[in-house]
């Protein structure tokens, strides 16, 4: 009704002169009864009113024609009521069977009821309709996984694949699945064949990447990181992918140059502020490292537990400088317990400090480690780094984020509304950092 107003309000308008009068008509007149001229120029914003007016009328219209149970599915599935929105999406199936949206949008809300084995029954009449699209057997592979039937989804993925050879999408999938399953070397050749059908998928990079570290080719993983950040430089699985790498490689100042590229393309993403002033620490500048801190304080959403690291940053600090001074030689330097830090107030403080470091969220050294006996001193430097700083023991979790590349946009040969099945999203490397 308000838009048939507005339709009304527009032919108003253009019959009495032009925009003057929608201006009357809407009450927009000051005082002094101001209001533009009539002419050629208020006819043509007329017509133009009047040509969305008609557009908003047609997607109402076309809004309108879903049939109700679609509607009440629809409605249902926004409310978190997935049983429900199965049971209207099911009896808008029967009523158009060969519609293959009605048995997408059914599947889809029988994964989110987690009923797998009814998800794969409506997956399965969607291949039927669409027997040249590979993404039904992805799906119905993914509904056996749920079950733990790996070998069953494998076959799948492997059919999928076979139906459609010249697509990136199942290449993809069943490489990432391979490699999450711990099958990094069979995962290599999928992959490969994916970054070639589709070399702008960052994804696919980043897990052909991982696929390659697990196998000892570090090399060929640095350069599939790198490849795939020479098409999307912002991406932040990519760079953290490749930070990794290098750190683990002893290659600080070009680890930093990562985290520098990270900073200035998200200048808000307090971790990777964290992440500089780690490096910035183990190249030996402690100044710098505090202000990267400093500035991760300032950025970030929840600030507290940045000011508690700042804070463990300062201590361990403190305490450095403290034995620094100890250990220069002076009027003391004849008595061991003094030397030694050992029974006396100033050795003790020192001691407080040190253990104060250990909170989880205190940034250890490989130098404070060996102080404390630990034998595991790079261990320790990792487990300090927390959740800012991807280590490859855990990164393959990150590759779940291509599992089924719901984001991708897909071929152009693929379903339009494609089957969107949930994927775990742990982690921040496959997407973008918060704003």
């Amino acid at each position: 009704m308000a838009l048939l107003h507005l339709e009304g309000a527009f032919r108003l308008g253009d019959a009495g002169g032009g925009a003057e009068d929608v201006r009357e008509g809407a009450g927009l007149h000051g005082a002094d009864g101001f209001s533009l001229p009539a002419g050629p120029q208020a006819r043509i914003g007329s017509r133009a009113l009047r040509g969305v007016a008609w557009l908003l009328l047609g997607l109402a219209f076309l809004a309108g024609c879903a049939p109700r149970a679609v509607r009440r599915g629809r409605r249902w599935m926004a409310e978190g009521r997935f049983e429900a929105a199965a049971r209207a999406f099911e009896e808008a199936a029967e009523d158009e069977p060969e519609n293959p949206a009605r048995w997408l949008e059914l599947a889809r809300a029988e994964l989110q009821a987690e009923r797998p084995a009814r998800a794969r029954a409506a997956f399965r009449r969607l291949a039927e309709l669409r027997p040249r699209d590979p993404r039904p057997l992805v799906e119905i592979g993914f509904t056996h996984e749920l079950e733990r039937r790996y070998d069953r989804a494998l076959e799948l993925y492997v059919e999928a694949r076979d139906l459609a050879p010249g697509q990136a999408y199942p290449h993809r999938v069943l490489g990432t699945r391979l490699l999450r399953w711990g099958e990094s070397e069979p995962a290599l050749e999928p992959l490969e064949r994916a970054t070639q059908l589709a070399p702008d998928h960052a994804e696919t990079w980043k897990a052909l990447g991982l696929a390659r570290h697990d196998q000892g080719d570090l090399e060929g993983a640095e350069a599939a990181f790198r490849a795939g950040l020479e098409r999307r430089p912002r991406h932040l699985g990519l760079s953290l992918s490749l930070a990794a790498l290098l750190v683990n490689a002893g290659r600080h100042e070009e680890a930093l140059g990562v985290y520098d590229g990270l900073v200035e393309a998200y200048p808000r993403f307090a971790a990777a502020h964290v992440g500089r002033a780690l490096l910035l620490h183990e190249l030996g500048r402690p100044d710098d490292a505090e202000a990267a801190l400093i500035r991760a304080v300032h950025v970030a959403d929840d600030p507290a537990r940045y000011e508690r690291r700042l804070a463990a940053y300062r201590r361990l600090r403190a305490g450095g400088a403290r034995r620094d001074e100890d250990r220069e030689p002076d009027a003391r330097s004849d008595r061991p317990e003094t030397r030694a830090g050992a029974h006396t107030e100033e050795g003790a403080e020192a001691t407080d400090g040190e253990e104060a470091d250990r909170g989880e969220d205190a940034p250890v050294t490989s130098e404070a480690a060996g102080r404390r006996g630990d034998d595991a001193p790079e261990r320790a430097r990792e487990e300090a780094r927390g959740t800012e700083q991807v280590d490859f023991e855990r990164a393959d979790a990150d590759a779940r984020e291509a599992d089924l590349d719901r984001r991708s946009g897909g071929d152009a040969s693929a379903v339009d509304d494609a089957p969107a099945t949930p994927v775990d999203d742990e982690g921040a490397a496959a997407g973008e950092p918060p704003p």
